[in-house]
């Protein structure tokens, strides 16, 4: 089993439903609460293969599986995941940023 403890979040998340926590079920999501940024990832065009160059593949197994019961039982959810797959991906962008400071700037040099 996954510990939600393993995040790379844990220590600055603030959303109510956390798909690695073994009672998720028991928690409730109220309109305009955070949602978690992987089930916002993975609600994207590509989500799974952006999480898994970022997640351990347990986590993304974990996330993936529960994801669809999530979506089933908390309304609030369901719509802020539609919202979320219209836009591009946090994780990509995050990404393309560090790439792009890793290389030095080459531009009118010849």
């Amino acid at each position: 089993m996954v510990n939600p403890r393993n995040c790379p979040r844990w220590d600055r998340c603030s959303a109510p439903l956390c798909p690695l926590h073994s009672d998720w079920r028991r928690t409730k999501m109220l309109p305009n609460e955070p949602v978690c940024l992987y089930l916002r990832e993975l609600a994207k065009p590509g989500g799974r293969d952006t999480l898994d160059r970022f997640l351990p593949r347990e986590m993304v197994d974990r996330i993936t599986e529960v994801t669809p019961a999530m979506i089933a039982t908390a309304g609030p959810l369901r719509r802020a995941l539609r919202r979320a797959s219209l836009s591009g991906s946090n994780l990509q962008n995050f990404l393309n940023r560090r790439l792009a400071s890793a290389c030095p700037d080459t531009e009118g040099k010849a």
